[in-house]
């Protein structure tokens, strides 16, 4: 059993990695570098995809390769479990694993003298009964599996002192058993195979000593078995062990008890020699229950039990080195039936039975502390006595024991800690490299390369010391995807068997003339320059620019038109210039506008129509320039080209002067995205900013402020094929282009010296007078009174005006004058009023002019609101805007477009007949028209009625008898429900739209589309700006009016710059895009009452109290702040998101007037 756990250990050996050299009997000589090694490749050639298992074999592999052992340092403890649960299972047991990692246990089992085999597939134990001794008793049982999982098993058999050797097989289909000898001694045997799978077993001849009569080995020859003997004498051959070498050397460990020996013996020689172990006594008697195993160095280990001192002992050497025995374990009576294997690291690992506590015991070499480390397996009953041993390629143990106080087989594991890895480098000539696995002295096994090209390479093998050794193989990688080597894959050549270069009208054939038509297919197949003639001019189609048109042979520019045809004809860019402007259409963004062809920021704007836009930013993101600043110079600017209209310059000035980089005049230039960082000469400030400003100290000699210039000009790129930049010389030669820069404008920043503020109320401390006090940083007439609270802060004799007259206390002689009242320079009221129109003289405005029958505002001028010439008494339109000719009535074109005097539903500019009576349905033309009311048109009318529809109201019935209608449904409750809809009649007459077909069509989409994205803001924004440059696509290609695109880019700004709340309100607000009629504010007013009427009457909500409508009325104070708009006017919605608007001139601070 022992022999056999030795000969599995070492094959498990062989797949690990090698540390050092194998030991050999006599010295080795040196690998021959000057020739190359002699190596046979599993295949000399493969697919260039690589990938392919390949194997080389030689010898002195292990050598070369790069062996790493590791401890993985963690503390793996026993797993324990049953294995066989049939009774007396396990007396004898033998254990290993083959190459599918499946575990394989063979056993005698005790009683009825039983063969049994066990194997776990990773699921559970399956036991099965293989043999049977024949009514005879069996001892010892060892096995190995070969390397193609075929089993090997031997053990030994008596009846009445008549002792038979056994060997059985499991080829992979069944069980075979051999009788090998009826003559050998009975008791352990060694069983290993060679590399040709054949079993070798060591056994004792059969004799009248305890220890057989010689020792003997059974060899199978792959057709027969031999038996040779070994060591001839009396009383020797017994307990051996049996160990194969990867070079088929044999060597048996066993013991001579006539002179109380351990031996070893081998045929490495030739011949059988026999070498010393451990030399016994009459106090020692080694050698029992030998186990053996050879690790990758050629050294081996054999535990063994002294049967005088009942002692485990392991030897260690090699048979021409000497050996070292040592006591492993003495406690009592130990050590018997061990079993021993080796790790890829190349420490013992041994288990064995202790007589005294009936244990299973452990002992292995401790790594942290070199020095052997023996503990307990198993306890507490008598366990251990059959026992064996595994180590698998993963490090991990498998032993088998029997617990003979259970009558069963016991499994227990543990992994040895050890990682070992056995690699070499494979060179394939210039192709490249890849890691083979050394399986042992002989086998390299590997996956060829993937390598782009097909070819013959040279094999090169690279140790551990990085030095090359060439072999006598080659590999050669064929590309299985194109069979005759043309470079042309199978699938797409034309002539897959035979070379060529075509690949026009075939792919792959033999092309005498290299013009890549093949000669089957080449008209003029000796000629590289032509092969066809398609329009028979007799030019060849090569010198042909026009093959197949017999009107056109040249192409100067190459771009596929005809010289005749092009009207570039040396530009390969352009051949048409549809709007003339000398700009081919492929270049000119704009090709039916003349006067446009460029678009460099693509926000669809021409660039002629709009200058580069630029970005200026500061390292220093608050722009303040702290003394660190200064001291450290590290103040940057950033400028950055956003747009530009080709190449845009910059020039930078700076008050105080010295700060920026000296370009000597220059710009700074950039193209469109473009950026440059600037240094400031931070510094430089040193000898502007006094050194108040590092202390603190108050400053009054100079202002916080470093002032910047930015003058921005652009140039438009170069004519085509010429410089890059547009310049004097080039104005000549393409005319076309603009004479003036697109971009020339000026702009103007600050930095604000900052030496901190301690009061925080954003005045630095050294420009603060008051540095403590958030309310006062200037004391501009040095009195001691901040300007904010100075009520005279130029003047230093006053500071108070406690009567609010505008004359100081200090000089007022009239102290306390009423709130309003007009004084003199003493304080003192005023009474002269020259003109005699109410407005005392220091408040009249038109002293000379009396105006107290036409001055509501109370400047005492005669009212002309909009300054129009028609004073607002006589004024039709008070609210015209500047510079807009009206008539007598003071109206403009634009304002009669829309007024409608006598409320007629026409405005008075379209009004044929401007004085109708109310309650008079009239035409388009506002004259009066008969009424036909048809019976059944009454279900009509009030759909229309209700729906807003103008034209049916207004024509079918008119205002009588919409009112006659109104009143009569007031009178039900279900009409009282609807009634809030049906104020759109209101709006309805009063809606005259002036709108074109086509601005109305542009305005519904807008509103669509802020109707469809308002609940997001960022893609209404997105869309808006796609809409605002398909309008001005469509403008410049004359697909829409002028007045059309002003409007609705009006109204797209407006909506970029709307809140979310705003564009909810505004969605579907037809009012707002100019889709349904305005309602003045008397009107809204009467509507909003009949409203809260019909509510009242439908819920009883309460009535407005007296304070909320006197708010709703209240006019709003003069210091109230409004919008100025662009007609010149201040506009205030009062009270606060009330719906009412309040109005006067811009900055007159004067008395508000309602709009009406």
């Amino acid at each position: 059993m022992r022999t056999w756990l030795v000969t599995v250990i070492l094959m498990a050996v062989a797949l690990s990695p090698m540390l050092n050299h194998s030991a050999t009997l006599e010295d080795s000589s040196p690998l021959a570098q000057s020739s190359p090694l002699q190596v046979s490749l599993s295949a000399t050639s493969g697919w260039t995809s690589g990938g392919e298992d390949l194997t080389i074999t030689g010898s002195g592999f292990r050598d070369m390769a790069d062996r790493n052992v590791t401890y993985d340092g963690l503390n793996h403890q026993w797993a324990t479990s049953n294995l066989d649960l049939s009774s007396q299972a396990g007396r004898w047991n033998a254990i290993g694993v083959d190459s599918d990692g499946h575990l394989h246990v063979v056993q005698i089992k005790d009683g009825n003298y039983e063969i049994r085999h066990s194997v776990n597939d990773g699921t559970g134990w399956v036991s099965t009964k293989i043999n049977d001794c024949g009514n005879t008793y069996c001892w010892d049982i060892h096995m190995v599996i070969d390397g193609n999982d075929h089993i090997h098993l031997a053990y030994t058999t008596y009846t009445s002192w008549d002792e038979t050797l056994v060997y059985m097989n499991y080829d992979g289909n069944g069980w075979n058993d051999t009788v090998l000898s009826n003559s050998a001694h009975f008791g352990p045997t060694g069983i290993a195979v060679d590399s040709n799978n054949h079993p070798h077993i060591s056994y004792a001849i059969d004799g009248a000593d305890y220890c057989g009569n010689g020792l003997r080995i059974a060899s199978f020859t792959g057709t027969a078995w031999s038996h040779t003997t070994v060591a001839a004498g009396n009383n020797r051959g017994c307990e051996s062990a049996i160990v194969i070498d990867e070079s088929d050397n044999i060597y048996i460990a066993y013991q001579d008890r006539t002179t109380s020996k351990l031996m070893i013996a081998t045929d490495k020689s030739g011949s059988w020699d026999s070498y010393l172990v451990e030399q016994g006594s009459s106090q020692l008697y080694p050698g029992y229950m030998a186990s053996m195993a050879l690790d990758q160095n050629g050294q081996f280990h054999i535990a063994h039990f002294d049967d005088k001192n009942y002692d485990l002992r392991y030897s260690t050497g090699s048979p021409n080195t000497g050996w070292n025995t040592e006591i492993l374990d003495s406690s009592g009576h130990t050590g018997r039936d061990p079993s021993i294997a080796v790790d890829a690291a190349n420490q013992p690992h041994i288990v064995y039975h202790t007589w005294s506590a009936q244990n299973l015991k452990y002992a292995t070499i401790d790594p942290a502390i070199s020095d052997w480390d023996i503990k307990t397996i198993a306890s507490g009953a008598d366990v251990g006595e059959g026992n064996s041993i595994f180590i698998d390629g993963n490090g991990v143990m498998h032993v088998a024991f029997n617990d003979d106080t259970a009558d069963i087989l016991k499994y227990t594991t543990k992994s040895t800690g050890v990682v070992a890895t056995n690699e070499i480098t494979v060179k394939f000539g210039q192709y490249g490299s890849v890691t083979g696995d050394v399986v042992d002295e002989q086998t390299i096994r590997l996956s060829t390369p993937a390598v782009t090209t097909p070819g013959t390479v040279s094999v090169s093998l690279m140790d551990k010391d990085d030095v090359e050794h060439t072999t006598s193989a080659s590999f050669e990688f064929i590309d299985q995807n194109d069979l005759d080597g043309d470079g042309v894959p199978n699938t797409n050549d034309d002539c897959p068997n035979v070379a060529g270069t075509s690949n026009e009208d075939f792919n792959g054939c033999p092309d005498n003339d290299g013009d890549g038509f093949s000669n089957a297919g080449d008209a003029f197949p000796d000629d590289a320059n032509e092969w066809l003639d398609s329009d028979n001019d007799g030019v060849g189609d090569n010198a042909d620019a026009f093959p197949n048109d017999a009107t056109e042979t040249l192409d100067s520019d190459g771009d596929g038109v005809g010289d005749n045809a092009d009207a570039f004809p040396m530009d390969a860019l352009e051949y048409v210039d549809s709007d003339g402007d000398g700009v081919g259409d492929n270049a000119d963004a704009f090709p039916s506008n003349p006067n446009e062809w460029e678009d460099l920021d693509g926000n669809q704007i021409p660039d002629n129509s709009e200058p580069s836009k630029i970005r200026i930013t500061s390292s220093s993101t608050d722009l303040k320039i702290h003394p660190y600043h200064i001291f450290g110079n590290n103040l940057t600017l950033t400028l950055e080209t956003i747009t530009s209209e080709g190449f845009t310059m910059i020039s930078l000035q700076s008050e105080p002067e010295g700060i920026l980089p000296n370009t000597a005049g220059l710009p700074y230039g950039m193209y469109g995205g473009e950026s440059q960082m600037i240094s400031l000469q931070s510094v430089s400030l040193m000898e502007h900013v006094p050194q108040a400003f590092f202390s603190g100290a108050y400053i009054t000699e100079i202002e916080p402020w470093v002032n910047f210039t930015v003058h921005v000009t652009g140039q438009p790129h170069g004519c085509e094929g010429g410089a890059e930049y547009w310049d004097a010389v080039q104005q000549s030669s393409c005319p076309s282009k603009v004479a003036n820069h697109r971009t020339n404008y000026y702009a103007n920043f600050s930095m604000m010296l900052w030496n901190g503020d301690d009061d925080n109320d954003g005045v630095p401390n050294s420009w603060d007078l008051f540095p403590s006090d958030a309310n006062e940083s200037k004391d501009s007439d040095g009195d001691g009174v901040g300007d904010n609270a100075d009520a005279f802060p130029n003047d230093a004799n006053e500071t108070m005006d406690t009567d609010a007259d505008g004359v100081g206390d200090n000089a007022d002689q009239c102290p306390g004058s009423e709130e309003g009242v007009t004084v003199d320079e003493n304080g003192c009221v005023v009474t002269t009023d020259s003109d005699g129109d109410g407005v005392v003289d220091g408040v009249d405005q038109c002293p000379e002019e009396n105006a107290s029958s036409l001055d509501d505002n109370g400047d005492g001028c005669l009212d002309d609101e909009d300054a129009d010439g028609v004073l607002d008494s006589n004024d039709t339109c008070p609210l015209t805007g500047l510079e807009e000719t009206v008539d007598e009535n003071g109206c403009s074109e634009g304002q009669l477009s829309v007024l409608d005097t006598d409320a007629d539903g026409v405005s008075n500019l379209d009004d044929l007949c401007p004085e109708t009576p109310a309650n008079v349905s009239v035409d388009a033309t506002g004259c009066a028209e008969e009424i036909s009311v048809q019976d059944d048109g009454s279900s009509s009318f009030l759909d229309s009625f209700f729906s807003g529809d103008s034209d049916p109201v207004t024509t079918t019935v008119g205002i009588g008898a919409i009112l006659i209608a109104l009143f009569g449904l007031l009178q039900t409750n279900a009409i009282a429900a609807i009634l809030p809809d049906t104020f759109r009649w209101v709006q309805v007459l009063r809606k005259n739209s002036k709108l074109t077909k086509e601005e109305e069509n542009e305005l519904t989409y807008l509103q669509s589309l802020t109707q469809a994205y308002h609940g997001n803001p960022q893609e209404l924004s997105e869309e808006l700006e796609q809409l605002r440059g398909d309008l001005t696509a469509r403008y410049t290609n004359n697909e829409i009016k002028k007045q059309t695109r002003e409007k609705l880019l009006t109204l797209i700004d407006d909506l970029l710059a709307s809140t979310p709340d705003q564009l909810n309100r505004i969605a579907h607000n037809d009012a707002y895009f100019g889709l349904a009629g305005s309602i003045d504010s008397e009107d809204r007013t009467r509507l909003l009452n009949e409203k809260l009427a019909m509510t009242e009457h439908h819920s009883a909500a309460p009535a407005p109290s007296q304070s909320q409508q006197a708010s709703v009325m209240a006019e709003p104070a003069i210091d109230e702040i409004g919008m100025i708009r662009d007609d010149g006017y201040e506009w205030l919605e009062w009270p606060r998101e009330g719906g009412e608007w309040w109005y006067r001139r811009a900055h007159s601070n004067v008395r508000w007037k309602k709009w009406q």
